[in-house]
C-alpha cells in the first residue's frame, strides 16, 4: 500500500485541526476563568440559580449531594448562555419552532406563554362539569360572604390572556371548537350567583381598535400590558370603587405617564433571542412619580412579595389585592387613587394579612389561565375571627362616613368630617364643622347602649395609645370602661369597643396619649347577636 508523503500543508491543517478542537474542549474552562459566574447564570429565565452545595455531614447528604453539585454547575458552566442563545436561534429562525416547550411563536415578533393548559382553553376543549360550576360558586359566594361581615367588599377581577385579545396573532392551527373557562363562568355566575366577575376582555377588546403598528395593549413578545393596557385595568378597578365608595376618585390617563422600566417582560429575552428582538418595556406611573409613598416594600418582585402604599387620598378605600404576575404592571398607577394599598403576592386567601391591612375592599385579581386549574380558589373560608372585628355583629344601628357634603344618607346630620386634636391635657376633642367641641355620639350611633360594638377607623401620624371614655347618669366624670385602651400604629387603625349599657350620659371623649392628632375616618356601631341572628 502506497502512502502519500505528509507535506508542510498537510501537517499545518493537522495542527490547526487539533488545536481548534482543543479550543473547543477548552473553551468553557477559558470562559469560566473571563467571565463571572453570575453572566451565565439563568437570570433571563425567571428563576434563582441553585445553590452551591456544601460540604455533607451525614450519609443522606452524601447521597443527595452529586445531584446537587450537578444542578449547581449546570447553571453556570462556561458558555452557557452563547449555548443557549444559538440553540434558540436554530430552532426559532431556522425551523420556526419556539425554543422551549412552554411558549408558542405567533405572527413574526409576536410569542405567546402556554402554561397552565392555556393552548387548551384557548380551543374551548376544558369543559368545566355542573359539580365544578357550582364548586365555584361556592367558593367565591363564601370569600365574599366572608368578608361582608366584617363590613369588607370583595371584587374577583380576572386579566384576559394575551391570545384572548389577540387571537389573530396566534398560531391558525389552533382552532376554537368551544367556549373558554371565562366564558362559562361568567355564563354561570349571571344565571346562579349575584357575586360579580369583573372581566376585563370588553374594555380591551373596544380599546383594540385604537391600535396602531408596534403600538398595542399587550406587549408583543410577552405576557403582560402595555401602559395602555395597564390604564384600562387600573379605570376598571377604580370605578369599581367608585360603586361601592361615592365620590372616591377614577383614574384619567391624563393624570398617568409611561416610564421606562429598568425589569422586562420579554419571552423572547428568557429565550435568549433577546439581542434580535428587544422591545422596549414600560409601565404605568403617576405623573409626579414619587407618589404615592411607599410604606412598606420588598423589592423581590417575585410571589410572596408584599408592599403596602399609603396615600391617604380622600374619600378613597383601602384596598388589599391578592395577586399574581399581572399586579406589578399596575399598581404605581393604582395607588394614588387608593387611601391604601395593600399588596400579596400570593394564591392564598390570607386571613392574617386582611386582618393586619383592616381593608375596605379585597381583590382577587388572577389572570385568565390560572381559572383552568381552579386551584387558586381550593380554600373556604372559616366562620369569622372575632380579632377581626364585627363577628357576628350583622344589625347596622348607625354609621358616619366622611364626605364632600359631610352628610350622607344613613349620616346623622349632626356629624361633619372630623379631625381629632390632642391636647396637653391628653383629652381628645373633636372639631365638628370648624367648631372645636366634643363628640356627642347621638341615638343613632349609640341605640339603648346595650350589646353595641362600636368602630373607629383613624389615621395616626405616629404610634400612641387611644382610650375611648364616658359618662353616665349621674356621673360628673368621664368613664374608662374595661378593655377601652388601644394602641395605635403609624397609619390606618381599625379598633372597636364594646358597649353593654343604657345609662351612657354625654359625649363621648377619647384620650390620646401625648400631644399631637389623629385623623377619624368613620364611625359605626351594630348590634351583636348570637349565630342564629338573635341578640344576645
Amino acid at each position: 500500500m502506497h502512502v502519500a508523503p505528509r507535506t508542510p500543508s498537510s501537517k499545518r491543517h493537522d495542527l490547526a485541526v487539533v488545536a481548534f478542537f482543543l479550543l473547543v474542549l477548552l473553551a468553557p474552562t477559558l470562559d469560566e476563568l473571563v467571565r463571572e459566574r453570575g453572566e451565565r447564570e439563568p437570570v433571563h429565565e425567571l428563576r434563582a440559580p441553585y445553590e452551591r452545595p456544601a460540604p455533607p455531614n451525614d450519609l443522606a447528604e452524601f447521597e443527595r449531594w452529586p445531584g446537587d453539585w450537578e444542578r449547581w454547575y449546570g447553571d453556570g458552566f462556561g458558555l452557557r448562555d452563547a449555548f443557549l442563545t444559538a440553540h434558540s436561534a436554530l430552532h426559532y429562525f431556522v425551523f420556526r419552532n419556539p425554543p422551549a416547550p412552554m411558549f408558542v411563536v405567533g405572527d413574526p415578533g409576536w410569542v405567546f406563554y402556554r402554561g397552565s393548559l392555556s393552548i387548551d382553553d384557548f380551543r374551548g376543549l376544558v369543559r368545566l362539569s355542573k359539580q365544578d360550576r357550582k364548586a365555584w360558586i361556592d367558593r367565591l359566594e363564601a370569600r365574599r360572604d366572608y368578608l361582608a361581615k366584617l363590613g369588607i367588599r370583595y371584587v374577583f377581577a380576572v386579566a384576559p390572556n394575551k391570545e384572548s385579545i389577540y387571537p389573530e396573532h396566534f398560531p391558525a392551527c389552533y382552532t376554537r371548537v368551544g367556549a373558554t373557562v371565562l366564558d362559562q363562568l361568567v355564563r354561570t355566575f349571571e344565571a346562579y350567583s349575584d357575586v360579580e366577575i369583573l372581566d376585563l376582555r370588553p374594555a380591551f377588546l373596544a380599546a383594540k381598535a385604537r391600535d396602531r403598528d408596534g403600538d398595542y395593549l399587550y406587549t408583543r413578545d410577552g405576557t403582560h400590558w402595555t401602559p395602555r393596557g395597564a390604564f384600562l385595568a387600573v379605570r376598571a378597578l377604580t370605578e369599581r370603587f367608585a360603586r361601592d365608595f361615592p365620590g372616591a376618585p377614577i383614574a384619567q390617563r391624563s393624570e398617568l405617564r409611561a416610564k421606562l422600566s429598568p425589569g422586562t417582560d420579554s419571552l423572547m429575552l428568557q429565550m435568549y433571542l433577546g439581542r434580535w428582538f428587544a422591545e422596549r418595556s414600560e409601565t404605568l406611573v403617576p405623573i409626579d412619580g414619587e407618589r404615592p409613598p411607599v410604606a412598606g416594600l420588598d423589592a423581590s418582585g417575585a410571589p410572596g412579595r408584599h408592599v403596602v402604599y399609603r396615600n391617604a387620598t380622600p374619600r378613597a378605600p383601602h384596598v388589599l389585592v391578592f395577586h399574581d404576575s399581572f399586579m406589578p404592571f399596575i399598581e404605581r398607577a393604582l395607588a394614588p387613587y387608593t387611601a391604601e394599598l395593600t399588596l400579596e403576592w400570593t394564591r392564598k386567601f390570607d386571613l392574617a394579612a386582611i386582618a393586619e391591612a383592616h381593608p375596605d375592599v379585597v381583590i382577587d385579581l388572577t389572570v385568565e389561565r390560572q381559572l383552568v386549574d381552579g386551584s387558586l380558589f381550593d380554600f373556604r373560608p372559616p366562620a369569622v375571627d372575632a380579632a377581626l372585628g364585627f363577628e357576628h355583629a350583622r344589625e347596622v344601628v348607625g354609621r358616619w362616613l366622611p364626605s364632600d357634603a359631610g352628610v350622607g344618607p344613613e349620616v346623622d346630620p349632626a356629624f361633619r368630617p372630623v379631625t381629632i386634636v390632642g391636647e396637653r391635657s391628653g383629652v381628645l376633642r373633636l372639631e365638628l364643622a370648624n367648631e372645636p367641641r366634643r363628640l356627642a355620639a347621638p341615638a343613632a350611633l349609640t341605640g339603648d347602649g346595650r350589646n353595641l360594638r362600636f368602630k373607629l377607623v383613624v389615621e395616626a401620624p405616629e404610634g400612641t395609645q387611644l382610650e375611648l371614655r364616658y359618662r353616665c347618669l349621674g356621673s360628673r366624670v368621664a368613664e374608662a370602661g374595661d378593655g377601652s385602651r388601644r394602641e395605635l400604629r403609624r397609619g390606618r387603625n381599625i379598633l372597636y369597643f364594646d358597649f353593654d349599657r343604657a345609662d351612657i350620659d354625654g359625649p363621648i371623649e377619647l384620650w390620646l396619649s401625648g400631644t399631637g392628632s389623629v385623623l377619624l375616618r368613620e364611625l359605626e356601631t351594630r348590634r351583636v347577636v348570637d349565630a342564629q341572628g338573635t341578640r344576645k
